[in-house]
């Protein structure tokens, strides 16, 4: 049994809780990454019409179109941000960027990362990292401009899991939480929808 229980241990990923690492993607030209991607949708409909659920499970790739002297990569997708500096356990770091949606204007999402902690895994270092933020929405666009006003309250949480020695994201879980309040001519309309999104690596093949 003692046997049985030191295996179990030396099995066990070891945590390195001092050890500062440096986050970098270390992508190469021709590189390409690939996800499995998991998302579950949940909405409550507006004026009693219940709710709705969605899943959803695809396969994406991401292939590194061209690498920078710097080492910041062109990709078919947007990359994770990380500090220029080591940084070690508790450390934290911000990330903000934009997106445009159709009829509603712009939404800024902001995001703050905490490395929670290092640990060996296989030989390698790999980082674990807890995110929380927000969705700002800007002023509204199109059709919907001028027409009426629109409040938005949101909640988002996350982890990543990141091989520092390979400079690939592992794996990542977004959730987020969101109530919206739309207000037209003299009525309210109310919605509420939680998104949960996690994408883990099952394929890495390095470039040429």
């Amino acid at each position: 049994m003692a046997g049985l229980v030191q295996v179990l241990i030396l099995s066990a990923p070891t945590l390195a809780s001092a050890q500062q690492v440096t986050l970098k993607s270390k992508y190469e030209e021709g590189s390409q990454l690939v996800y499995r991607v998991t998302s579950r949708q949940n909405i409550q409909m507006p004026m009693g019409l219940g709710s709705q659920t969605v899943n959803q499970v695809e396969t994406t790739r991401w292939t590194v179109l061209s690498v920078a002297p710097d080492g910041d990569a062109t990709m078919q997708q947007r990359s994770q941000v990380f500090p220029t500096d080591p940084v070690g356990p508790n450390d934290a770091w911000q990330d903000s960027f934009g997106t445009t949606i159709p009829m509603f204007g712009t939404m800024t999402t902001n995001v703050i990362f905490v490395l929670e902690g290092v640990e060996q895994r296989d030989g390698r270092t790999v980082a674990l990292i807890s995110s929380t933020g927000e969705m700002v929405l800007g002023d509204a666009l199109g059709p919907l401009a001028g027409l009426g006003e629109m409040d938005m309250e949101t909640e988002m949480t996350g982890s990543v899991t990141f091989d520092v020695d390979r400079g690939v994201t592992l794996s990542s879980t977004v959730t987020t939480d969101m109530a919206m309040t739309m207000s037209v001519g003299g009525q309210s309309i109310n919605m509420s929808m939680t998104n949960l999104v996690s994408q883990e690596l099952i394929e890495y093949i390095p470039g040429v």
